[in-house]
């Protein structure tokens, strides 16, 4: 038996693997029960926003498209809306990726508050202002800035549009981008 037919194996195994844990999770009861969905062969899931994270951006009750799977053939890029697989949640969140890879980021006291930095510049949300963290909220993303001061490789920052924070990276700190489902179209 030649060396490749075992790694051609490994690999198509590996494959049906992913495909069959995509196809649980999208006909899993949990998700049809609270995410309403079509999924053509584009893999493009539809789905209703729940929530005001990120408004005024995407409103609650907007209608968007998941575009699953769109990050393994494209790298991410700072400003672009994604699903997240929170282990928190039943259904993926939606957030904006404001830090990259090898981006310098810290934390700034500001008052009551923090401010977070990325490339010395202070992050905005979608309407220009400041995010301005409290101090509870600031303790994850502190610890997670003194330990990277640069986002580490298949890492970033999420935010949702709320300058206070919210199921964001001031809960859960850097996320990795293994874990980021794909690109939502609004």
């Amino acid at each position: 038996m030649s060396k490749k037919k075992p790694i051609i194996f490994f690999g198509i195994l590996v494959l049906i693997l992913i495909l069959c844990g995509l196809l649980f999770f999208l006909n899993s009861p949990t998700t049809k029960k609270t995410v309403s969905q079509k999924v053509p062969q584009s893999n493009t899931l539809k789905s209703t926003v729940e929530g005001n994270s990120l408004s005024p951006l995407i409103e609650d009750g907007a209608k968007v498209e998941i575009q699953l799977g769109y990050y393994a053939s494209t790298t991410p890029t700072r400003g672009e809306v994604v699903a997240y697989d929170y282990a928190g949640k039943e259904v993926p969140i939606i957030k904006i990726i404001k830090g990259m890879p090898g981006d310098a980021w810290r934390l700034e006291k500001k008052g009551n508050g923090y401010h977070i930095f990325v490339n010395n510049q202070v992050l905005k949300n979608s309407e220009g202002k400041e995010y301005l963290i409290s101090e509870s909220r600031s303790k994850m993303l502190q610890l997670y800035a003194t330990t990277y001061p640069l986002i580490p490789q298949n890492s970033c920052l999420i935010m949702g549009d709320q300058i206070g924070g919210t199921t964001d990276s001031t809960v859960f700190g850097l996320v990795n981008l293994s874990d980021v489902l794909g690109k939502v179209n609004y």
